[in-house]
């Protein structure tokens, strides 16, 4: 991890965003909590935004690529016959 980030638990963001349905500003749930604001206010913006307060990750693994399967079975068949 890079510089001051620690993990925020899920249970704890989604506390964030009830405190703020139950009128706490950003700012003092930042204070009660010891994060920082920008935290609360990505957390609470993503709430907003997709309802979930965390970022959702695409399922596959690996790199993405816009070449499909057949197009990089094609390119593999061609090289394998270039080297032949």
């Amino acid at each position: 991890m890079h510089g001051n980030r620690r993990h925020i638990p899920e249970v704890a963001k989604q506390q964030w965003v009830t405190m703020s349905t139950r009128g706490m500003t950003s700012k003092a749930i930042a204070q009660v909590t010891g994060s920082s604001l920008r935290t609360v206010n990505r957390v609470l913006r993503l709430s907003r935004l997709t309802g979930s307060v965390v970022l959702q990750r695409p399922v596959e693994s690996g790199r993405r690529s816009g070449a499909s399967y057949d197009d990089e079975h094609d390119l593999h068949s061609t090289t394998l016959q270039y080297l032949a």
